[in-house]
């Protein structure tokens, strides 16, 4: 598993015996992988209950698998919107929701793992719904009970759980906050049970009622909880997911504009993030601005740049280096490699190597900036600022190769 991919999504491989109910869901589904390919859907599913595993053992390691409807069959079938499964194992044939504890430990244990070295949170970790069987519900509460919690977005109109669990998240809400416990329309309460029954009839009088009061204690952590309309035109759906890893993450201002960085979603930073009862130390806001012209994230160094971030400031000797050995790490700077040399480029360079490269590349016009300013480094600095000042919205890449 790469530990690098910051963000992973988690929700059942198996979906009960229902599978095809949410066939009309795919499409919408599919958004989740094309809208941003760098997400890894992990379906965690129990090995016992996935038809035709059989064909999944093979030791050439690619396999052709064939979904069947789940009204055909006792099991169910994986579902082809994820690009990974792990299949639990715990020696049961026909028996759901072997995978739950195995799923919270995971989880768990991936939260835990930070990003990198230099950043204080762990790679977020959300529970996505969409319908859904018992065990959905089950697995809803392992996650927002859990210690850290673990967000969850619920795709309310995808059915079954999901609706459930929407359906009672809306109570909760419309009533000022209050605890499904405590409000009095006992009407309310019928409604939500009768939904239950009606979603999941293959469950008798005592499982609706677990399943009832498992609802009440998920929804009494609405914190950890988001929901989305699947039936919305123009639906976002990272937003969803990186509006509940804000809500829950117990996590400074300087993280969570590193994960919306991370994200490249300027556009939640400034409307979630940058909020005007929220002060920010100048070392937080250039810290983020190197990320973004490392990563190349252009809307965000404007945003930066509104919010307070001075280029003549920001850009010092030590930071105007690291921005160009940045780029040689990249392994795309193809004129440093042929006018210095691939031998010095492997090597530490400083400004006055890109100095020369700059040099040769201008000629005569560049006659004079080292002069001019006392120091070839003082000239770089100066020269860059006005390059970056100038034309901000021009990419890294264009800018520094």
């Amino acid at each position: 598993m790469d530990h690098h991919r910051w963000d992973k999504h988690w929700r059942d491989a198996s979906r009960g015996r229902s599978c095809q109910r949410s066939h009309r869901h795919v499409t919408r589904a599919q958004l989740l992988k094309d809208k941003a390919s760098q997400l890894h859907l992990i379906g965690i599913a129990t090995w016992g209950i996935v038809n035709h595993r059989t064909d999944l053992i093979d030791s050439k390691g690619v396999v052709t698998y064939h979904m069947t409807s789940s009204l055909l069959s006792e099991g169910a079938s994986l579902d082809n919107n994820h690009s990974h499964f792990i299949l639990v194992d715990d020696g049961t044939a026909g028996k759901y929701g072997g995978e739950i504890p195995f799923r919270a430990s995971l989880q768990n244990c991936i939260t835990t793992k930070k990003i990198a070295k230099s950043k204080s949170h762990g790679i977020p970790v959300v529970l996505l719904v969409l319908e859904g069987g018992p065990n959905t519900i089950l697995t809803v509460l392992e996650s927002v009970t859990s210690n850290p919690a673990v967000p969850v977005v619920i795709a309310e109109g995808s059915g079954r759980a999901a609706d459930i669990l929407a359906h009672a998240h809306g109570l909760v809400t419309s009533n000022d906050g209050s605890d499904m416990e405590d409000m009095s329309e006992v009407v309310e309460h019928q409604q939500l049970l009768t939904r239950i029954q009606k979603a999941f009839p293959e469950c008798n009088e005592e499982k609706c009622s677990e399943l009832y009061h498992d609802v009440l204690k998920c929804v009494g952590n609405k914190r950890y909880i988001t929901i989305f309309r699947m039936d919305e035109d123009g639906i976002d759906i990272d937003r969803a997911i990186l509006r509940a890893l804000l809500k829950a993450q117990h996590a400074s201002a300087a993280d969570q504009l590193s994960l919306a960085l991370i994200w490249n979603r300027a556009d939640i930073a400034r409307t979630e993030i940058f909020t005007e009862d929220q002060k920010w130390e100048m070392d937080a806001l250039e810290e983020a601005m190197m990320d973004a012209l490392v990563n190349n994230r252009v809307e965000f160094a404007n945003l930066l740049l509104e919010n307070g971030v001075s280029i003549s400031k920001f850009l010092t000797t030590s930071r105007l280096e690291e921005l160009y050995k940045a780029r040689k790490r990249s392994g795309s700077s193809a004129v440093f490699r042929q006018l210095i040399g691939k031998e010095k480029l492997d090597l530490q360079f400083t400004l006055s190597d890109v100095n020369d490269v700059i040099r040769r590349l201008l000629g005569s016009t560049y006659k004079g900036h080292g002069e001019e300013y006392n120091t070839i480094t003082k000239g770089l600095e100066l020269l860059t600022r006005r390059c970056l000042w100038m034309d901000i919205k021009t990419t890294w890449r264009k800018q520094f190769t």
